[in-house]
């Protein structure tokens, strides 16, 4: 009997992470906790295989043999049978739905994949494509099932449709499973099926075109490709009905590859634009001022209209975020041990007095931690043997970072005794934040456009150029409008921020101290009471993530932060630390 198969698209919404590590306990986006890229070889010809497996085959039934008559199979849950005793229909149904109701046991997936494992010759491959985008949507990899499935997929590209390869892609792109072989096959079919001129209009190709861009950007060098041009003639010929948020996705992706596009194509694409805003969600708004600000056509129109309505839905997500943190009683679980309190205010943790009546001591800076971290930059000047062991280094400067952060914590925060733990609202805090943070690297990116005359700067020496000229930007009501309402939301999300997106988050509002301000004086004197003390948060955070930040976001935002006249000493201590500790290094090196 013929099964209707479910075929979804896309990830998995939330997928929160605690790392209880050090320096602090914090959650960080799904997207922050990668796969490490693994690379499959091409499949080569075994005439052991067989042999190796028929033997490990028998093996294996003889040692199960007793306990199969007295143990019949069974699932890890309670809801769902074993996947050996399915059928494959059924198997893929019960995969699809234990998907939708979140399951994230790991014997159970185990299951599945020993399943899916065993079965991969005699399973139809629109059922393969099925499985392998379930388990991309519960994150769980298997490399030696990604490996098998790559030559399943090979031999039956023909077979596969044109979403069917997206779902693949994607999958493989997630996992982080790189496969010459399994790129160039999939690559053809995507070109055999869009033909010369692209793809047809339907409205079926809508997400799948998204999706396939977006998943052949994170294989690297593969722009050259003839998928890439016959995916830009199909966006353009889709366009006026292209949802918004699968034209961020393109536009991201192609910009990832470093596709050059026409000004004609960017005029047509900033036209369809019109009308078409308002009704969207934040994340696709912000998405799509950093796509059109990468090629350049942001222009001041389009940047007015994406800001006013990014501006609104931050100060509407903000106001649900606030009353949801009032509500959070005492069935809320406590914060995880081990950590200290303070800390989860600089977090935008919801916060309570066990004792109402209780007032808090008010606690001064503690001065002398900047003391001893002055001496031991004197140190570091003095003894070059400290240099010679990275990991020793490492440990030393991140001490001594550790230090700073707990005594600007001490000066800037107020003890609690209790305090609410909800992963649900950190999570939608730290989404939040990283909505307002891509909005502001659009207008960062649209402004150094502007200033370089319609070309993007890469290069040290036009960044410096740039930044000694962000005075000439103007900025309009509705840029101001979006810098006053980030910088609510980022005044406690700041923690939420990877660190690119904290120099880009720097970048902005270093640009609108700088700018020339709009006539609107209520907005201007928002903006210069709040950005100030969300710089602040922005560099206690900068100096929390310094060691993963690369060295050229480490250079730009001293940079920005000296042109804006807005460094803390803690930043500084740290720059100051690493400056010199590099300086050691290249002497000895030289």
């Amino acid at each position: 009997m013929a099964m209707n198969r479910p075929q979804k698209l896309g990830l998995p919404t939330k997928n929160v992470l605690h790392l209880q590590g050090p320096p602090k306990s914090f959650v960080v986006h799904p997207y922050d906790a990668r796969f490490a890229r693994w690379v499959i070889p091409a499949w080569q010809k075994n005439p052991h295989a067989w042999y190796k497996h028929k033997a490990y085959s028998v093996h294996w039934m003889r040692k199960q043999q007793l306990g199969s008559r007295f143990n019949e199979p069974h699932g890890y849950e309670p809801t769902f049978r074993d996947p050996a005793l399915l059928s494959h229909a059924a198997l893929v149904r019960q995969v699809y739905d234990a998907a939708e109701q979140g399951l994230e046991g790991d014997k159970y997936w185990r299951q599945v994949i020993k399943r899916i494992t065993q079965d991969r010759d005699v399973l139809p491959v629109a059922d393969l494509v099925i499985l392998v985008d379930v388990l991309a949507r519960v994150s769980k990899r298997d490399t030696f099932l990604m490996k098998v499935l790559s030559r399943e997929f090979i031999d039956d590209a023909h077979k596969m449709t044109f979403a069917d390869i997206a779902v693949v892609l994607n999958a493989y792109a997630f996992f982080a499973c790189h496969s010459d072989t399994l790129l160039e096959a999939l690559g053809a079919r995507a070109v055999e099926l869009m033909g010369e001129d692209g793809l047809p209009y339907d409205p079926a190709h809508f997400v799948p075109l998204g999706l396939l861009v977006t998943s052949w950007a994170k294989f690297g060098t593969v722009a050259e490709h003839p998928l890439v041009e016959l995916a830009a003639r199909s966006t353009l010929r889709m366009i006026k009905d292209l949802p918004l948020s699968e034209l961020q996705r393109i536009l991201l992706g192609m910009s990832k590859m470093r596709v050059p596009l026409a000004k004609e194509r960017l005029t047509v694409v900033s036209e369809s634009l019109s009308g078409r805003v308002e009704g969207e969600s934040l994340q696709t708004l912000s998405s799509l001022m950093r796509g059109l600000s990468l090629y350049g056509a942001a222009t001041p129109e389009i940047r007015r209209v994406l800001s006013a309505q990014v501006a609104k839905q931050i100060g509407e997500r903000a106001a649900d975020a606030a009353a949801a943190a009032q509500s959070i009683g005492s069935e809320a679980a406590p914060f995880p041990a081990g950590n200290d309190a303070p800390v989860a205010l600089v977090h935008g943790i919801h916060a309570v007095e066990t004792s109402p009546d209780a007032e808090p001591e008010p606690i001064v800076a503690d001065e002398g931690v900047l003391d001893e971290v002055e001496d031991d930059v004197a140190i570091v000047e003095e003894d070059d043997d400290i240099f010679e062991d990275p990991a020793e280094q490492q440990q030393e400067g991140q001490s001594v970072v550790g230090e700073m952060i707990r005594s600007a914590e001490r000066s800037m925060l107020k003890p609690v005794q209790h305090i609410r733990w909800d992963p649900d609202l950190v999570y939608d805090r730290n989404q939040l934040a990283s909505s307002a943070a891509t909005a502001l690297s659009g207008l960062a990116l649209a402004w150094r456009t502007e200033l370089a005359g319609g070309t993007r700067s890469e290069t040290d020496e036009e960044f410096k150029a740039i930044v000694t000229r962000l005075k000439e930007v103007s900025l309009q009501k509705e840029e101001c409008d979006l810098l006053v309402a980030a910088c609510s939301v980022l005044e406690t999300g700041a923690p939420g921020l990877t660190p690119k997106m904290l120099r880009y988050a720097v970048e902005a509002l270093c640009a609108g101290k700088l700018a020339k301000q709009p006539a609107a004086e209520g907005s201007a004197a928002d903006l210069a009471d709040k950005s100030g003390l969300v710089l602040g948060f922005l560099q206690l955070e900068a100096c929390r993530k310094f060691f993963q930040m690369q060295d050229t976001d480490k250079e730009r935002i001293m940079l920005l932060l000296s042109a804006a006249s807005h460094t803390s000493k803690q930043f500084e201590a740290v720059y100051g630390l690493w400056s010199k500790a590099k300086d050691q290094h290249r002497e000895v090196d030289s």
